[in-house]
């Protein structure tokens, strides 16, 4: 996962669970309580072993993310 987010990322912990947002995408929300990662996975114990399974993504506002986006882009 390091290398598919080409060292772009951040480890969080949220309920007792690890996960892994890749940062490359941004966030999904604008809510800096609870920001929701476009690429995010929490860690499983499965059998002894770990896997990463991606995190359910939430509805958005996609109007305000894309205001938000081209201001950046303005570089405002």
């Amino acid at each position: 996962m390091k290398k598919v987010s080409e060292g772009w990322y951040i480890v969080t912990k949220k309920d007792n669970e690890y996960h892994f947002n890749d940062l490359r995408f941004g966030l999904l929300t604008k809510d800096p309580k609870q920001p929701q990662f476009a690429f995010s996975y929490v860690f499983k114990d499965e059998n002894g072993k770990l896997k990463a399974q991606e995190v359910p993504k939430e509805k958005r506002d996609g109007k305000a993310l894309m205001k938000g986006i081209l201001n950046r882009i303005k570089g405002n």
